[in-house]
Formats: C-alpha cells, structure tokens, sequence
C-alpha cells in the first residue's frame, strides 16, 4: 500500500479528533477509529524495538521496527479511506430514484458503494494479521522489560480487526449481489479464525519469554 499520509487526518489533534468522533456526524466513525487503534498498536511494536535497540544494532528489530512503522502509515491511510468510502454510500443513497433508469443506476452505485466500504476493513484486517506476527518476532527479540507493551499493541490491533469485521459483515448484509455478499462473508470468517490463531502465537511468545 504505502500511499502518502493523508494530511488532513494527521493535521487533526488528539482532542480534535475526538470532537469530531463524538460530534454526532457518521464520520469519522467505527472503521476510522478502529485504524486509529491498530496504527497506535503498531507504534508501540516500534517502541519496544527501539527501546531494545539503544543496547545495540540488530537487524532483525531495525527491520521490525521499520516494517511496523510502514504499517502504522497503511493503517492510518485506511482509517481516512474508510471515511471517504462512507461518503461515497451516502452520495448513493441520495441519487434520484424517479424511473427504472435511476433506480438502477442507483441500485447500482449502492452496491458498488457497499463493496468499496467493506474493501477498506478487510485491508485493514490483513494489516492487523501481518502487525501482529510482527510483535510476536519482537516478542521473541526484544527486551523482556517490555514485553506488557507488546501485548497492549496486539490487543489494540486485535479490537481493530474485530472491529473490521464488524463493518465487513454489516456492509455484506446490505449487498443484493449473492457473489458479493458470499465473497465478503467468507473472508470474515477465515479472518476471524486467522485472527484467533495470531493472537494465540503472540501470547505464547510473550508466554516464553516471562517463563
């Protein structure tokens, strides 16, 4: 992914954003905060790399460390997408539906509109697994002082993702397309299923280390 930092999330403060979470508006909303989370989670993998690696180089954590950086920036990228596809949908709802030609362009850009809302989550869970597996090598490399760190970074990640899946399921619920529909439902339940398995390893690596 790698796109650019989207400025304007990144120009928001944290009481901003907040605000603008709590105002009353649909966005930015769940899937937003959700990639707020999972970039913070993120973060905190690239502390505990840090903090271990002003004892000494490793190239393996530098290239954690980088790595979860890249992922905190596809994260946050996401997080404004999401806002941005929920635009889209309600531009959709509000189409003219006075023929059969509008109501089928509008039908339409709804279900193309639902498609590109529940895209944004399921990258996003993708991320969280790659971020989570991640922190499980720092677990295994870093220091052990801060191995609490780690494991806050992958429950952040995981109520991410959970929270993905969330927006993943309800938009394929909306969809009229049974390909569509069948196609997403599927890839929430292997996700959630890949989401237990990767949580599962992390808490056996930090389990390791604490023995």
């Amino acid at each position: 992914m790698n796109e650019s930092h989207n400025t304007d999330f990144f120009r928001r403060s944290i009481e901003d954003y907040l605000s603008a979470l709590s105002n009353g508006a649909p966005t930015p909303g769940g899937g937003s905060a959700a990639g707020l989370a999972g970039a913070l989670g993120c973060s905190l993998g690239v502390m505990v790399c840090n903090l271990t690696l002003v004892r000494g180089e490793h190239l393996e954590l530098t290239r954690l460390a980088n790595h979860l950086a890249g992922l905190a920036d596809d994260l946050i990228n996401l997080a404004a997408r999401d806002e941005l596809a929920f635009g889209a949908y309600r531009t959709a709802v509000g189409l003219p539906r006075s023929n059969d030609e509008e109501k089928m362009a509008r039908r339409t850009a709804l279900e193309q509109a639902l498609v590109g809302a529940a895209e944004v989550p399921l990258q996003m869970i993708e991320v969280a697994f790659t971020a989570i597996d991640c922190l499980r090598l720092t677990a295994e490399l870093g220091t052990a002082h801060a191995l609490g760190d780690l494991m806050t970074g992958g429950f952040l990640l995981q109520a991410m993702a959970l929270g993905s899946l969330e927006n993943v399921e309800t938009n394929a619920g909306s969809m009229k397309s049974s390909e569509n529909h069948a196609r997403f439902m599927g890839a929430a339940r292997d996700a959630r299923q890949q989401l237990d398995i990767a949580m599962t390893a992390l808490h056996q690596a930090v389990a390791v280390r604490r023995s």
